[in-house]
């Protein structure tokens, strides 16, 4: 669904350990504060790392992304953004090993989370930026597979 974004509006983003936290906003999917902090209460109950219960919830499989960093954002410029669930995501395992499937649990209240998808960052300016980075945070990368099975 179409989602407009005032300007203010706190977001965050999952990335790579290697890239720059500028490089991390560049990307398009985000969650807002409210989604974000369902995903923090589904760790803790859970007992679970943040970066795993991005990885469940957000379906995001570790060929994607190692989820060593964690920008925290807010929206500079309003924006248009679209929201919706994650998907069913199916892709090749590391290494020739065969397909992983992460079939989606959207049915499951407790493990629906709305995702957002920005289009246009990688193009932003920097000199007037759609996204203005807060902070970042180092994720240990090995946290956010611990648990994580490939069936």
């Amino acid at each position: 669904q179409r989602h407009p974004l005032m300007k203010g509006t706190r977001l965050f983003r999952f990335g790579r350990g290697n890239q720059s936290p500028q490089d991390v906003a560049r990307g398009a999917w985000w969650l807002e504060a409210r989604e974000f902090e369902l995903l923090v209460s589904f760790a803790n109950a859970h007992g679970i790392h943040i970066g795993l219960a991005m990885r469940l919830l957000c379906l995001v499989p570790p060929e994607w992304s190692d989820a060593a960093q964690l920008v925290r954002a807010r929206v500079a410029n309003s924006v248009l953004a679209l929201r919706g669930l994650a998907n069913t995501v199916v892709t090749p395992i590391a290494g020739g090993l065969g397909t992983l499937r992460l079939p989606h649990q959207n049915e499951i209240s407790a493990r629906r989370l709305h995702q957002l998808y920005i289009p246009g960052l990688t193009e932003q300016s920097s000199l007037d930026p759609a996204i203005s980075i807060e902070r970042s945070f180092a994720l240990d990368p090995k946290s956010s597979v611990q648990g994580f099975l490939y069936l």
